[in-house]
């Protein structure tokens, strides 16, 4: 499990931890780091927690960050070799995630090539922002964080962790950290054990722990 904390709604920092299940108890693996959030903080976002909660909720736009519990999904970058045993996609300059609530293919990353020209895709993240916005290293490392696993228009699309260009960045959605700390992450996940991402304010977090069987956060 990988679980993000932070202050308040309307923070846009947090901090990170991982954590391993073993006999029956959580157990925390190395030292929290610090991540970067939405500009405009949290709202409740669409994954494993039941749905019906107090609060903002996330819509498409809003740059806020998904609060709740979510599958992880695949991991993606540039390079085309990574040493790791999660699954790992190469991006290339065809790849996009779809934002546009009218597409088809809304919070989903389809290969452009796969597309006739007729296919109008108005809102769309190139994945290789490297090639589209000149070096930009941001999505050299990532992973999806499955929020609107269903693709319901409207309610908030390609979210992911990815790289961050320093401490005081900001996101439109998404958990950026140094690339120092994802390439730990990326090394530590293991498809086996099914990973989540938990992202909570530390007041609802405390008030959701046992309910949802989180670890134990008194000393953080």
């Amino acid at each position: 499990m990988i679980v993000v904390i932070t202050d308040g709604w309307y923070s846009n920092r947090g901090k990170l931890y991982k954590f391993e299940y073993l006999h029956s108890k959580w157990h925390k693996k190395g030292n929290g780091v610090s991540v970067s959030l939405g500009s405009q903080g949290l709202a409740w976002g669409r994954g494993l927690h039941p749905f019906i909660q107090e609060g903002l909720y996330k819509k498409e736009g809003d740059k806020r960050s998904p609060v709740g519990m979510f599958k992880i999904g695949f991991a993606f970058g540039y390079r085309n070799n990574l040493s790791i045993n999660y699954p790992y996609h190469v991006m290339t300059q065809y790849d996009y995630c779809i934002d546009d609530p009218t597409s088809s293919q809304y919070n989903q990353i389809i290969d452009k090539q796969n597309f006739s020209l007729k296919e109008k895709f108005i809102l769309s993240e190139p994945m290789r922002r490297d090639i589209h916005f000149k070096g930009d290293q941001l999505y050299k490392l990532g992973f999806v964080i499955e929020h609107n696993e269903k693709n319901i228009p409207h309610y908030g699309s390609c979210i992911f962790a990815h790289l961050r260009k320093n401490a005081n960045a900001v996101t439109s959605g998404c958990t950026a950290m140094d690339e120092k700390d994802m390439t730990q992450i990326l090394r530590w996940l293991n498809p086996d054990y099914h990973p989540i991402y938990v992202l909570l304010p530390k007041v609802v977090y405390h008030q959701k722990q046992q309910v949802w069987n989180l670890p134990s956060m008194k000393n953080d």
